[in-house]
Parts: structure tokens; sequence; C-alpha cells
């Protein structure tokens, strides 16, 4: 089985699904993370869809895995699930950012 860990938007959640990872990795045969694009570029805000395509794209290599998602993680996987892109075999989802879908609502 493996894993693929989905931080939250801040670039605080750069480290943190790396400790995540570490921990992880002695559970499953493989534990794959996802660097968001805007900690890279600075950019303010996450481009939901296009983390959406990576985290779909990540997970194409993984066979049977399940999904760790923190705040905007739980939102790019519950959205990635429903739109059929992820097929996880269990979720841990760990807080949500109510305030950051909220206009959605």
């Amino acid at each position: 089985m493996n894993a693929l860990v989905l931080g939250g938007q801040s670039p605080r959640h750069y480290e943190w699904v790396r400790k995540i990872k570490e921990v992880l990795q002695e559970h499953f045969d493989e534990v794959a993370l996802l660097d968001y694009r805007h900690w890279q570029t600075g950019e303010k805000h996450i481009a939901i869809d296009y983390e959406i395509d990576h985290a779909a794209a990540l997970a194409k290599s993984l066979g049977n895995y399940i999904v760790v998602g923190k705040s905007i993680g739980t939102v790019i996987a519950t959205l990635a699930i429903a739109r059929g892109l992820l097929e996880p075999k269990r979720c841990l989802f760990m807080g949500f950012p109510l305030a950051a879908v909220e206009h959605e609502i």
C-alpha cells in the first residue's frame, strides 16, 4: 500500500509534508507528496484545479494508495475524488479550510 500526502496551503506546509512523509515511510511501500506550485512561485493563492491535476498525475503511479490531507489538501482530494481523478482506498483528513471555500457554498 502507498500514500499520497497533500498538505495545507501555507508555505510552512512545505516542511510539514516532508515530516509526514518521513513518518509514513516505515509503514508504506511508497509515499508521494505534492509540492504546490505557489510554494515555488511565491503566488499568494493556490491554483486548485492545477493542483488537482498534479495530484491525479502523482497517484497514477501509486497503485493502491491512501490520501493523507490537511486543510486545503482535503479540498483538493475531495474534488479530485468527486471528479473521478483520485481513487484512494482510504483517506485521512485533518482539518478543513472553511474560510478558503466559504465563497463556494
